[in-house]
């Protein structure tokens, strides 16, 4: 399963290295906090992405439903750390989901970039 996550980092990636994001930061690990998956800059913005991924067919929900609020907090929580520790004074914060479908051949069949 380990693999899907990093496929799917990498081609959320790639879709917004192709929109001209540039790369800040990739696993980006705060202690108690978790990680953010993807640190990423445009026009003077910085993006904090969190990449999901589920099956076509998932029972449980698609990855939309897996960032729940308690995940977000977490996820506002280590934005703040990383901001404490760099200087990016001049750039507007945008939180961003990259949902990532696949199949249970793990082949990816659609990306979506949400705001969240």
């Amino acid at each position: 399963m380990e693999r899907i996550g990093h496929a799917a980092e990498d081609a959320v990636l790639s879709s917004l290295l192709s929109r001209g994001m540039h790369l800040v930061a990739r696993t980006f690990l705060v202690p108690r906090y978790g990680e953010i998956d993807l640190i990423m800059t445009c026009k003077n913005r910085l993006y904090i992405i969190e990449v999901k991924s589920r099956l076509q067919c998932d029972c449980y929900g698609g990855a939309r439903e897996a960032i729940t609020p308690q995940k977000r907090l977490r996820i506002h929580r280590a934005t703040s750390f990383f901001l404490a520790n760099h200087r990016w004074d001049d750039f507007d914060v945008v939180f961003l989901a990259g949902l990532v479908t696949h199949e249970r051949n793990e082949r990816i069949i659609r990306i979506e970039i949400v705001p969240i």
